[in-house]
């Protein structure tokens, strides 16, 4: 488990939660729940309804889309 003090020296850096005072930063880390993801696990797909907002904490995630009949990009 991410002690708190980690939880809100990760959302810190992250440029949404700028401006926020500490306090508030620790409001919001209180809250945050993490999920462990295992190799090769899926997160989300394209076109599911969202559960949540996800932040990387640790590891690495690769993100791919389907393409769309007669795209060039993916």
């Amino acid at each position: 488990m991410i002690e708190l003090k980690q939880r809100i020296s990760f959302i810190h850096k992250i440029h949404l939660f700028n401006g926020l005072k500490d306090e508030e930063l620790a409001g919001i880390a209180e809250k945050l729940v993490e999920k462990i993801i295992t190799p090769g696990q899926v997160v989300f797909e394209s076109g599911s309804v969202p559960d949540g907002f996800y932040m990387i904490f640790s590891g690495q995630v690769k993100v791919t889309r389907p393409r769309q009949a007669g795209s060039d990009c993916s």
